[in-house]
């Protein structure tokens, strides 16, 4: 299973005291980051300089709530190898107009829901999904709905707890995002 670490990004700092070193040092190791940005997504106001900063270094996802062609492009030219968009931003979104505008890999972020639209999600690269374990849990019918997406389309999934990598695993999740804090104690499990 592969392990992305998370960075938050809100009002234009990096959350939890985390510093652009201590990114740069995960980023050495290999893994490439996600990056949250809260600015973006809630604001429209995404951190493009921070980006451009640390895609110097390492290959960056980015999911800052992009609400037009610009706005995507912005991002790609900033750095970003991966874009997650959201649909709840983008109201006219058509996947079909963005991959004219590149080959880089686009995710959809989706809640796991009874209602969620399938056929819709085959056009994405793959989803990502904040839906936590516990409510999926409660709700086998959802944890079933994620199963059977998981088996058409790569899947990553956030997690804080390295105790239900496990859980994950038996969904047939590609990957989970974590909190850069957290990182190794997924890895050393």
């Amino acid at each position: 299973m592969e392990y992305i670490p998370l960075i938050r990004v809100k009002r234009r700092k990096i959350g939890n005291n985390i510093s652009e070193e201590k990114i740069r040092e995960t980023q050495l190791k290999g893994y490439k980051i996600y990056i949250l940005d809260e600015d973006g997504i809630r604001k429209d106001k995404p951190n493009v300089s921070l980006y451009q900063r640390l895609s110097r270094y390492q290959e960056i996802w980015v999911d800052a709530g992009p609400r037009n062609e610009g706005d995507l492009v912005d991002i790609l030219i900033a750095g970003a190898s991966m874009v997650t968009l959201r649909r709840e931003n983008w109201y006219n979104l058509d996947i079909n107009e963005l991959r004219e505008l590149t080959e880089n890999p686009l995710y959809l972020y989706v809640e796991v829901s009874r209602t969620i639209e399938k056929q819709l999600l085959s056009q994405y690269d793959g989803i990502v999904v904040f839906t936590p374990i516990e409510k999926l849990r409660e709700d086998f019918t959802l944890e079933g709905i994620l199963k059977e997406l998981c088996r058409k389309i790569d899947t990553y999934a956030y997690e804080r707890n390295p105790t239900y990598i496990r859980s994950w695993e038996n969904i047939g999740v590609k990957g989970l995002i974590v909190d850069i804090e957290e990182i190794e104690r997924f890895t050393e499990l």
